[in-house]
């Protein structure tokens, strides 16, 4: 039984098209009647769980047909479809493809029936119950030499309605919008960008709140006891105390300074561009512990072809470390960030712009220790785990269209070393890490690395200095170079 007129479909289920993983620009429950009494409710759940149920009118006032979307992925001009299509008692699955130029659809399974498209196992059951009726009524063969009623079946008045695939979106403002196929597509590729730099965006923050803290404090203590280095050092255990502030002065106030260079490689999506941090901590030491706490300004600038992004906002941070020298040093971080975000996409003549705010929440905890390797060399092997969530608010772009919003949970595990050389004035170091994101949006990788090198010098008893380089490895389609310096100075 074929399931809907030519277009129909097509139009309800690209007013709803996103890519996996991404939220939608819609939310809830979307009701549309059409002319004919069939009424059409979309409903919303999560991410690729989308249900459109058809009841009344001519075709399904008594066999109502639901259609479950369990993956909706645009492409470059096409969106792929998978789901499952209910009606009387029998549930098929299908596999389409939806030109969103010329709405030409392709695919294996129910596809042609959900779709609307001409079936050669549809017509048969749609064509008996009409010719029956005809031998019923013999004394009537004028109908036959009348064949411009069944030409009236294919012109009928509501598809050419329906057929251009536009929808009608009412905002939260009250606004009412009207989006074609290309500017769903449009919509799509926003969403998917937002999603994307969410993702970038999180772990950018989950590593500057370990430079600010992990980072500095190992960096900055080594550096205090090569200071020290005369009343410090034993050759059994290496460096004592002052990785921890227990021998150094009892307060101390650092200045971060750190350029990112991010580029987003997704095919149809490459941008690439700067971000900067700048960050004033205070800390205080009392025996073993380390008390602290940071704020920071951050942003961020990309520009491409297709796609742009920018990012501006404030992040404040609190953080403790407690030491048993060498063998253990415990820190736990916290902080939090509010930042404004620009998103730009172009889809062939079509601009979407907009301006929205984003929030991102952080906390942090790792486990590190100290080992002397021969005489002049100090290894620091460690692990961690990092827990981000972050807001990014719905908004409406230049031409009130409306761009969903989105949820992005992260949680990272790392593991890793730095070894410091300790045989002059200045202590070089490398430094490298494994990382695993517990969660992720398909398409992007979740296991990377991050190889470092810098330097922490100890100016003199009262002032440290640090510089630091990054960059990270194994993730495709995107790159990432950070540079860091830090100076800090003890009362």
């Amino acid at each position: 039984m074929r399931l809907f007129a030519a277009g129909l479909f097509t139009s309800i289920v690209l007013a709803v098209s996103a890519p996996a993983g991404v939220a939608l620009a819609q939310a809830g429950d979307t009701t549309v009647t059409l002319a004919d009494g069939t009424r059409i409710v979309t409903t919303i759940r999560g991410l690729n769980d989308i249900t459109i149920q058809i009841s009344g009118g001519p075709n399904f006032g008594n066999n109502p047909a639901t259609v479950n979307f369990t993956s909706v992925a645009p492409g470059a001009g096409v969106i792929d479809y998978r789901g499952t299509i209910s009606q009387g008692g029998t549930t098929t699955p299908f596999t389409c493809q939806v030109n969103t130029v010329t709405q030409a659809v392709t695919g294996t399974g129910a596809c042609a029936v959900a779709f609307g498209q001409p079936s050669t196992t549809p017509p048969p059951p749609v064509t008996p119950p009409t010719t029956p009726t005809t031998p019923t009524t013999p004394t009537t063969p004028t109908t036959p030499t009348t064949p411009t009623t069944p030409t009236t079946p294919t012109t009928p008045t509501t598809p050419p309605v329906i057929d251009d695939g536009s929808i009608t979106v009412t905002n939260p403002d009250g606004s009412v919008v009207t989006l074609s196929v290309p500017e769903q597509a449009l919509i799509s590729f926003a969403e998917a960008d937002q999603l994307f730099m969410a993702l970038i965006g999180d772990r950018i923050g989950v590593g500057s709140l370990d430079g600010f803290v992990n980072g500095r404090l190992r960096a900055m203590g080594m550096a205090a006891l090569q200071a020290q280095m005369p009343m410090q050092r034993t050759e059994r255990d290496g460096y004592r105390g002052a990785s921890a502030g227990a021998a150094a002065p009892a307060a101390g106030v650092w200045v971060n300074a750190t350029g990112t260079y991010v580029e987003d490689g997704r095919p149809g999506s490459g941008q690439d561009g700067y971000g900067g941090a700048v960050a004033l901590g205070l800390d205080v030491s009392t025996g073993d512990v380390i008390l602290g706490g940071f704020v920071a300004h951050n942003q961020i600038d990309l520009d491409g072809t297709n796609a742009s992004y920018e990012s501006d906002g404030w992040t404040g941070g609190l953080y403790a470390s407690w030491s048993q020298d060498p063998a253990l040093r415990l820190t736990a971080s916290v902080a939090y960030g509010a930042s404004e975000v620009e998103y730009g996409r172009t889809v062939g003549a079509l601009r979407s712009f907009g301006t929205t705010d984003r929030t991102q929440l952080v906390g942090s905890i790792s486990a590190e220790s100290q080992f002397a390797l021969g005489e002049n060399w100090v290894v620091t092997p460690g692990v961690g785990v990092s827990v981000s969530s972050s807001e990014t608010d719905a908004y409406q772009d230049n031409a009130n269209r409306p761009v969903a919003g989105n949820d992005v949970d992260m949680t990272v595990l790392s593991g890793g070393a730095s070894l410091f050389y300790t045989g002059g004035a200045w202590l070089p170091y490398v430094s490298a890490s494994v990382n695993h994101e517990t969660e992720g949006a398909p398409g992007v990788d979740t296991d990377y690395g991050l190889i470092g090198a810098g330097v922490a010098i100890p100016v003199s008893d009262m002032f440290s200095l640090a510089f630091t380089g990054q960059v990270l490895v194994g993730k495709s389609n995107q790159s990432q170079s950070t540079f860091g310096v830090t100076l800090r100075r003890a009362f």
